[in-house]
């Protein structure tokens, strides 16, 4: 079974300052692949920006979710990035958290399951309020509650 703090870590949630696109995904992936050679991070940041292996997901209530299958890891990594400021995704839609997801192209059915644990967390009622408080202590306590569960 999937347990989200095997993911999520004190580690891999920061504070976010821009809204410049391309910064936040560098930032991103540098938190979640700090171990990865800057070469790699490059070109794992080359393709979640492209539209085509990288995908934006709105999740609504302000969260957001981009992803790229890489096969030059061997582990699903996630960081979790929280706005200062609101980003548009689209003409209706705005997030405040942007999960970015890195997987290794043969863990797809642990990725769907891992999406569908996360989605679950994030309809909580509590979610966007305690994720929006960017406290990190607090969203990792707020995920063990809900593991818990």
């Amino acid at each position: 079974m999937i347990n989200l703090l095997s993911y999520i870590t004190r580690n891999n949630i920061i504070e976010l300052s821009t809204s410049d696109r391309e910064a936040i995904a560098k930032n991103l992936i540098d938190c979640c692949l700090n171990d990865l050679d800057e070469d790699k991070r490059q070109k794992i940041h080359q393709s979640l920006l492209n539209k085509k292996n990288g995908l934006s997901i709105n999740l609504t209530k302000g969260f957001a979710l981009v992803h790229a299958r890489i096969d030059d890891i061997e582990n699903i990594r996630i960081a979790v990035g929280i706005l200062k400021d609101k980003i548009s995704l689209t003409k209706s839609t705005s997030a405040e958290v942007i999960f970015c997801i890195v997987i290794p192209g043969e863990q797809c059915r642990t990725y769907l399951s891992l999406m569908a644990h996360l989605t679950r967390l994030l309809t909580e009622p509590l979610a966007k309020e305690v994720f929006k408080q960017g406290n990190v202590d607090g969203i990792i306590d707020f995920i063990r509650q809900f593991e818990e569960l």
